[in-house]
């Protein structure tokens, strides 16, 4: 019946029959298609839904700076010192952010405007994550063909489009750091693998502004800078160096790191600081293999090549350049001898741990600062918002303390005492404050058997200040916690130098001043 179907067909159909291949690939293209429409229309539910608007705290703050970039030029923002955050310290953007979020949604906004497009910047915004996982979704793609076939990366694809995880930090509204760099992770990888596989310098060359780009997005880019320094050496273990290697690795290498410090937030950390260690001990690394190979390519004999390492390396051991990592290079030999799947596994181990300690190390001296409050709402609110404790209080500055989140009469959990644990770990360093003497068996507790600190502190009373009097729920006692299921272990509060100033009725929202004495001072807040 299909042939009689066929048959009636006039010619000029019938001769539009594609091929086999041209059937393969067209159903590809209309795969691919359908995966990039659903990857960007599953990321616009809160736009259809409600509105188009920018969601959450360092999203708003990533606009308002795009919003600059894009009214006054990148010289500008590149230099711009924002006095109205961190008061009265202020706070110089360019060099405290990574600006590849604002570039990009810039650049977009001009394009668009550049084809008469009339579209105000707050909506490409809004839309840029969405966009740029769309686009996650063609890079997985061609990785995934890289790396097996066109089947693999339909996959790969596929899954990227509808990953919960991934879909989190990219929908429409969430201007954050990620909804870029992710697409930018991805890339490098693709762009490096496809360059150690070709040899290609273009290829080399794109993987080092691929990684420029995902320094530039964000901080996730440690991840890079350690993952293929390892990757480069399981190769090298196993007897894979090849000049392809070579070239993309030194080149990915070299000219990303001198573009990754054209970004100021950066700086020379690739050369100073120790989680980037890593892909320089893999470099000099790199130039002993091409030196070996260089040798053994002169000496043309493999008798003559043993004689040339082995006086090499007596040289060395004599002079005691060895004698650093003793106990680890022993082990890593030992592995190598007998080398297998196990202890291949043993030597990633060892790698990886060493450099998450490392990192963790680094990151446990540096302490975040304590200046760094307030920048969201002082943005949104486009007022000055004062740094702590950077000036004394006076008596005719209208200081409030705004507290958020509380939920007291509700069932939500993620209230404000909730992320208490946060304030105490910020303070870890303080020789007074000291995480176990607000635990009790472990756990954060607001009930009567809770931590004599714990009902004691400041924000302790400024959340359930005045709730011990509040009945809310039918058969408990007043000050009953709906969210924690507790009876509170503090109803009788007073505060000394604050006063309630405003409180919503549902307590989601309480707001506290500063009370002053006759003198104009706090008395020691």
């Amino acid at each position: 019946m299909a042939a009689t179907v066929l048959d009636s067909l006039p010619a000029s159909l019938r001769s539009l029959r594609l091929k086999t291949k041209q059937q393969e690939l067209l159903l590809r293209v209309s795969a691919l298609a359908l995966i990039y429409v659903l990857a960007f229309a599953v990321r616009l539910f809160s736009v259809l839904r409600y509105e188009s608007m920018i969601h959450e705290f360092d999203p708003y703050f990533n606009y308002r700076t795009t919003l600059f970039l894009s009214e006054h030029g990148f010289s500008e923002f590149w230099n711009w010192f924002d006095s109205e955050s961190w008061y009265p310290l202020g706070r110089v953007v360019g060099g405290t952010l990574f600006p590849g979020l604002m570039v990009t949604a810039a650049l977009l906004h001009r394009l668009l405007r550049a084809l008469s497009l009339a579209v105000h910047i707050r909506e490409v915004c809004v839309l840029t994550a969405p966009f740029f996982a769309a686009n996650t979704t063609l890079v997985a793609y061609a990785f995934g063909r890289e790396i097996w076939d066109s089947g693999a990366g339909l996959v790969a694809a596929a899954l990227i489009a509808i990953c919960p995880g991934y879909i989190s930090r990219s929908v429409a509204g969430s201007y954050d750091n990620e909804g870029v760099a992710i697409f930018a992770l991805l890339l490098t990888f693709y762009l490096f693998v496809r360059a150690v596989n070709t040899g290609s310098l273009a290829w080399a060359l794109a993987s080092a502004f691929g990684y420029f780009y995902m320094v530039s997005a964000w901080g996730g880019y440690v991840f890079i800078i350690n993952l293929l320094p390892l990757y480069v050496l399981v190769l090298l273990v196993t007897g894979r160096y090849s000049q392809r290697l070579y070239v993309a690795y030194n080149c990915t290498y070299v000219l990303g790191m001198l573009l990754a410090m054209q970004i100021r937030f950066v700086g020379f950390q690739h050369v100073q600081s120790g989680e980037h260690m890593a892909a320089m001990g893999v470099f000099f690394l790199l130039q002993v293999f091409f030196f070996l190979d260089w040798v053994k390519y002169l000496l043309n004999d493999a008798r003559l090549f043993k004689s040339f390492l082995r006086i090499t390396l007596t040289c060395v051991i004599t002079v005691g350049a060895l004698a650093l990592g003793i106990g680890t290079a022993s082990g890593l030999y030992f592995c190598f001898k007998r080398l297998s799947d196990a202890t291949i596994f043993i030597v990633m181990y060892g790698l990886t741990t060493t450099i998450k300690n490392l990192t963790t190390l680094i990151r446990t001296k540096s302490k975040s600062p304590q200046t760094a409050s307030g920048k969201a709402t002082g943005s949104k609110a486009a007022a000055k918002v004062a740094v702590d404790q950077s000036l004394p209080f006076q008596h005719n500055a209208a200081i409030a303390l705004l507290l958020g989140a509380f939920y007291l009469l509700s069932r939500y959990a993620m209230t404000l005492i909730s992320s208490y644990g946060w304030c105490v770990l910020v303070e870890e360093f303080s020789p007074v404050i000291k995480e176990p003497d607000y635990l009790v068996n472990g756990e954060y507790r607001v009930a009567k058997g809770a931590a004599p600190k714990m009902l004691n502190c400041l924000m302790y009373k400024l959340c359930y200040y005045r709730f011990g009097e509040l009945t809310t729920e039918y058969g408990k006692p007043p000050g009953y916690d709906r969210v924690r299921g507790v009876e509170i272990g503090n109803k009788d509060i007073k505060l000394e130098y604050l006063e309630e100033a405003f409180t919503t009725s549902n307590w989601i929202v309480r707001i506290y001043k500063i009370r002053m004495t006759e003198r104009g001072s706090t008395g020691g807040v």
